[in-house]
């Protein structure tokens, strides 16, 4: 059966992913904590922060942003993201994001999860090219 999730974020202790450079991230839902098929992240990425290029073959994705601003790369396309930008990436596609800026860039990431999903996938420099 399904159960509400009520989350103080405040209370959540941030940790610095795999693949990522100078970035907190808090983890509020995902399968592990309950959701069935969603994951949710506000992340804080310090100034020359960023993520390696990477693809989620199975789940669509959306970035939502609170203050600062990012660079976004999808495929060969460059998107700014700042406070009330959104930015939806089709499951598959090669993103990676950055904070070439000096001030804090925080946004939300959430995912939509199929069940048993290949949640991440490097990419090297080379294969985002093609």
């Amino acid at each position: 059966m399904a159960k509400v999730i009520f989350v103080d974020s405040n209370k959540v202790k941030g940790f610095q992913p795999d693949y990522h450079q100078k970035t907190v991230v808090k983890e509020l839902v995902n399968p592990k904590l309950g959701s069935q098929f969603l994951q949710f992240r506000i992340s804080k990425m310090s100034p020359g922060g960023s993520d390696q290029f990477h693809a989620h073959p199975d789940s669509e994705q959306v970035m939502y942003g609170l203050g600062g601003k990012g660079k976004v790369v999808v495929g060969r396309k460059t998107y700014t993201l700042s406070k009330g930008a959104f930015l939806f990436i089709p499951a598959g596609i090669r993103h990676h994001v950055e904070n070439p800026t000096k001030r804090v860039f925080h946004f939300i990431i959430l995912w939509a999860l199929p069940p048993n999903p290949v949640d991440w996938v490097p990419q090297s420099k080379a294969e985002h090219r093609r």
